[in-house]
């Protein structure tokens, strides 16, 4: 599993932009490798589609709700890391459910979506 990397992110709902920071990991892969061994211990690789995403864990900054992050879905979440990367997550939504830890002021996050590039 990648080590999470600082940096901001930002996103649109209801055509309101919001930003704030965090700790992230960034899966820009739509395909995922198994390898198979076959009966005569032949390996072979099988390819499997799986959504590309964004995950990690953000600071409630004032104006972002956890209940306005539920919303997200088909929009562009763009993160920009502390190393000067920056990558748009296109038809982005939110999976599953958002937990916020009350004690470091913490949320922790899955995005999924159609596409992650970098810029």
């Amino acid at each position: 599993m990648a080590k999470p990397i600082a940096g901001s992110l930002s996103f649109t709902i209801d055509g309101v932009p919001y930003s704030t920071t965090g700790s992230f990991v960034i899966s820009p892969s739509n395909t995922s490798n198994e390898a198979l061994v076959d009966h005569q211990q032949g390996v072979h690789v099988k390819r499997i589609n799986i959504a590309p995403g964004i995950s990690g864990t953000l600071v409630m900054a004032e104006g972002v709700s956890l209940a306005l992050l539920q919303r997200l879905e088909g929009g562009t979440v763009t993160a920009s890391l502390i190393n000067g990367t920056t990558y748009d997550l296109q038809g982005a939504f939110v999976m599953d459910k958002i937990d916020h830890d009350a004690d470091s002021g913490e949320a922790s996050f899955e995005l999924f979506g159609s596409s992650c590039m970098p810029r």
